[in-house]
């Protein structure tokens, strides 16, 4: 049903075969690299489900003002009925394509083929080891970092992808919407911001190590 989808990406496409970076960072991106445009295509679907999940927020605050405005129910449908007839698109068909096709891409183009290529490249890299590597080693715990890896990388990287936009978003339009009401609003927002950012800056650190 969703072939066109599982086949954006192949497990088993030709590679450099050389040893990966051992930092984390060009680790992950030598991986995610080869395949960019699935994580692409992600931040872009996710920008825009942000942005609809946003504005219907918005759309209600703005609904409950329209309605107290209002002489009569008959003429609030005449006065609106465009705007109300966009917002019910947006909500019944838009936002729904928009995150059917975001759970499609994550699901049916990244988990399966990315964890795959991953997995397959890591195990021909390890299989060009020498005996020496596997006798110092336990067999299970080099099979176990072949099977993780794939899985750890590809979660790690499409959580970003996904956390980036909503976080941007949903904080710069908070600000925004509690802006326009009273400017004193924005104060307890800012300062959960800033406790929140020094509480990653002191403890995962510790987590890492």
């Amino acid at each position: 049903m969703f072939r066109w989808f599982e086949t954006r990406i192949d497990p088993f496409q030709a590679f450099d075969e050389s040893q990966p970076p051992g930092k984390l960072l060009p680790f992950i991106w030598h991986y995610t690299v080869q395949v960019w445009p699935a994580f692409a295509a992600v931040l872009v679907i996710g920008l825009f489900a942000a942005l609809i999940e946003v504005s219907l927020f918005a759309f209600l605050g703005k609904l409950v003002d329209l309605m107290q405005s209002a002489t009569s129910p008959s003429s609030f449908f005449s006065d609106h009925g465009t705007l109300l007839m966009w917002m019910a698109f947006v909500a019944v068909v838009l936002r729904p394509v928009l995150f059917s096709l975001h759970v499609l891409v994550v699901n049916q183009v990244i988990i399966a083929n990315v964890t795959g290529l991953i997995r397959w490249q890591t195990h021909k890299y390890v299989l060009r080891q020498s005996l020496s590597f596997f006798q110092n080693d336990f067999a299970g715990r080099i099979a176990n970092k072949i099977m993780q890896t794939g899985p750890s990388l590809r979660e790690s990287v499409v959580q970003i992808v996904d956390a980036l936009w909503f976080v941007i978003i949903y904080t710069v339009s908070a600000l925004l919407l509690f802006s326009q009401n009273d400017p004193r609003l924005m104060v307890p927002l800012i300062l959960w911001m800033a406790a929140f950012v020094t509480v990653l800056i002191i403890f995962v650190p510790r987590i890492k190590d």
